[in-house]
C-alpha cells in the first residue's frame, strides 16, 4: 500500500514526460526520414548540375566560323560545272490575247476558277459534316438548358420550402451546367461561320465566280485557331468568374438566412 501511495504520484507527474518522448522519437525518425530524401535529391541535382555544365562548356568551346570552313574544306568540287537554266520574263496577259512571239512557253495562271470534281467533292462533305456537327450541337444545347430551367426551380421550390442545405448543394451542379452551356453556344456559334463560309465557297465553285472576294474574307487556318483559342479562353474566364460570384451570393443569402 505504501509503495502504491509512493508510485502513483511519481507516474502522474511523470506521465507528460513519458508522452513528449514518444512524440520527440517519433518526430526524430520523420526528420530522419525527410532528411536522408533531401540529401537525395540534393545528390541528384549536384549531378545533373554537373551535366549540365559539361554541356555548356562544350557549347561555349564551337567555333562557328572554324566549322564553316572545315564543312567549305570537305565539299568536293563538281567534275563538270552545269549550266542554269536561263528564262525569259513573261509577264501575266489578260484572256483571250494571243502570244505574238511564237515561242512556247508555260501555261499563265489567271484569275479564272478551274472547276475541280475533287475539290467540290471535298467542300460538299465537309459542309455536310459541318452541318451534322451543328446539328449535334443545338440539341445538346436544348438539353443543357432544360437541365438548367429544371435546377432553377428545383432552387426556387427549395428556397421556399426552408431547405437551404440543398439548395447550397445544388449551386454547383448549376453552376457547372451553365459553364457547358455557355460553351456549347461559344462552340455552335464558330461552327455556323464555318458552315456560312464553306457553303459560299461551294455556290462560289458551281457559279463559276472569281474567288477574289472569298479568299479575301476567308481566314487562314491559323488566324480561326488563335480565334477560336481566345474565345474558348474568354468564355471560360468569363464563365469561372460567374460561377464562382454565384456560388459565393448563393451561400451569403444562405448563411444570412441561418443567421437570421
Amino acid at each position: 500500500m505504501g509503495h502504491a501511495q509512493v508510485s502513483r504520484p511519481m507516474l502522474d507527474k511523470s506521465f507528460h514526460r513519458k508522452v513528449q518522448s514518444r512524440k520527440i522519437f517519433t518526430h526524430r525518425e520523420s526528420f530522419e526520414t525527410i532528411i536522408a530524401k533531401t540529401e537525395e535529391k540534393l545528390s541528384k541535382a549536384s549531378d545533373q548540375s554537373k551535366r549540365y555544365n559539361n554541356l555548356t562548356a562544350q557549347c561555349t568551346s564551337i567555333s562557328p566560323t572554324q566549322d564553316l570552313q572545315n564543312f567549305v574544306h570537305i565539299l568536293a568540287l563538281p567534275s563538270q560545272a552545269q549550266k542554269v537554266p536561263k528564262r525569259a520574263f513573261a509577264p501575266p496577259q489578260p484572256p483571250g490575247e494571243a502570244d505574238d512571239t511564237g515561242e512556247e512557253i508555260a501555261p499563265i495562271l489567271r484569275n479564272e476558277l478551274v472547276f475541280d470534281r475533287h475539290s467540290s467533292l471535298s467542300l460538299r462533305s465537309a459542309l455536310e459534316s459541318l452541318k451534322r456537327e451543328a446539328i449535334d450541337l443545338e440539341m445538346q444545347i436544348r438539353q443543357l438548358q432544360d437541365a438548367v430551367d429544371t435546377l432553377n426551380r428545383t432552387q426556387i421550390r427549395g428556397i421556399e420550402g426552408q431547405l437551404y442545405n440543398k439548395v447550397n448543394e445544388m449551386q454547383e451542379d448549376l453552376s457547372m451546367k451553365k459553364f457547358d452551356l455557355h460553351t456549347k453556344q461559344l462552340h455552335l456559334a464558330a461552327i455556323k461561320t464555318q458552315v456560312s463560309l464553306t457553303s459560299d465557297l461551294y455556290v462560289a465553285t458551281f457559279n463559276c465566280i472569281p474567288l477574289d472576294f472569298y479568299y479575301c474574307l476567308l481566314p487562314s487556318s491559323y488566324e480561326k485557331k488563335v480565334f477560336f483559342s481566345f474565345s474558348i479562353v474568354l468564355l471560360l474566364t468569363l464563365s469561372f468568374s460567374i460561377t464562382k460570384s454565384e456560388f459565393c451570393f448563393h451561400k451569403f443569402n444562405f448563411n444570412c438566412e441561418i443567421l437570421c
